[in-house]
């Protein structure tokens, strides 16, 4: 991913997939971390380097714990590419609050009276390992997580509008920021059909204007939304169409990636499962809680699921129409992120990555949250 960030930085203007490993990401969060350091150049007694450590070892408790070699050119003061380095993992820690506030201010619209629901969703998300260790580092998954976060609540605000010039304005808002999530990552397709169908159900809830307004309303909406998405994302979409023969760019993808033959056994499941769950707490290479730990966020989350649904099935009928809609919306956009990885993980090898869900990240803080609050409660 750094390599990516220099790359721009260096030759202002996109990678082949030639030149770059990582070229076929889309490049919202590279490009931010090259704007801020396209002025700083390596030291000629310097150059960037990755030193992998020979004598690492995951499986061996008594080897070294450390992935790569370390040099003094990383020390204070900073200087070259390692201040570079350290200026994109700032961008990567302001993205990571980004998405605290936007879950904050999601529980707030769900929950506009029981504002320590938004308060527990904000802390869980904030003070998650995984969490915290993925916006430490230079990662475009940062970006990914935070204008999914963005969208979501956007969108749940979209829906408790009471207003005309109201849904216009967050109709905009809505399309700039969705246009910026799909230049952060792919997976942030799965927003536009939930976007799609928010502004659908705001509009035509409006039961005090004619059908024929309703109508204006909702395609007046959809331009004003899909319309600057596409100015700010659409170029890119053409670009992979050009260069890979699809807008997604997956004819590519499937050339680098090692492929998965045979179907989906119940064993790959087990093993998908337990790795999302566990690297979406705390897993990366050589990095882990003792199993114990992972038991015990177990239960806690199953509670919390048990609590949430219990809630459900009290409260479903006293719960304004917005939210309602809104829960449905999530809950729609957790299945189509989860069905999406399904059909990754058919078709590829490695996707047991709990990073891969972080976009769907602030239901899964919504439903812990609520779901003990309920049970305290």
């Amino acid at each position: 991913h750094f390599t990516y960030v220099r790359y721009l930085a260096r030759h202002g203007r996109l990678p082949t997939t030639e030149e770059e490993h990582e070229a076929f990401q889309p490049p919202l969060y590279y490009a931010l971390g090259a704007a801020l350091t396209f002025g700083i150049d390596d030291q000629p007694d310097a150059a960037f380097a990755v030193r992998a450590n020979a004598h690492f070892d995951v499986e061996d408790p008594r080897a070294p714990k450390t992935l790569l070699l370390h040099s003094a050119d990383e020390a204070w003061p900073y200087r070259g590419w390692a201040l570079a380095w350290h200026l994109v993992r700032a961008v990567s820690i302001a993205l990571g609050a980004v998405t605290v506030w936007a879950v904050y201010e999601l529980g707030r619209v769900i929950f506009p009276t029981r504002q320590i629901i938004a308060i527990t969703m904000a802390a869980l998300t904030a003070f998650t390992p995984q969490f915290l260790f993925m916006t430490s580092v230079v990662n475009n998954d940062n970006a990914a997580v935070a204008f999914s976060a963005l969208v979501l609540w956007q969108t749940a605000v979209l829906l408790h509008e009471r207003t005309r010039s109201r849904l216009w304005k967050r109709s905009l808002l809505l399309g700039l920021v969705l246009g910026l999530g799909l230049l952060s990552k792919a997976n942030l397709i799965a927003l536009v059909p939930i976007v799609g169908l928010g502004i659908l159900i705001a509009t035509f809830r409006r039961k005090e204007l004619a059908p024929r307004d309703r109508l204006l309303l909702a395609a007046g909406c959809l331009v004003m939304t899909f319309g600057p998405a596409a100015l700010i994302s659409g170029w890119y979409f053409v670009r992979n169409w050009t260069l890979h023969g699809d807008p997604m760019g997956w004819s590519f993808l499937l050339e680098i990636n090692a492929r998965r033959e045979g179907p989906l056994t119940l064993g790959v499941l087990y093993w998908l499962f337990k790795g999302i769950f566990r690297s979406f707490w705390l897993g990366w290479i050589g990095i882990a809680f003792e199993d114990p730990i992972y038991w015990i966020i177990g239960i806690l989350s199953l509670v919390g699921a048990a609590g949430f649904v219990l809630w459900l099935v009290r409260r479903w009928r006293t719960l304004r129409v917005a939210t309602r809609w809104t829960l449905v919306l999530l809950g729609l956009h957790a299945v189509i992120t989860l069905a999406s990885l399904l059909q990754w993980t058919a078709t590829v090898l490695g996707t047991d990555q709990g990073r891969l869900i972080y976009p769907i990240l602030p239901t899964v803080m919504l439903v812990l949250a609520a779901g003990w609050a309920w049970l305290v409660r």
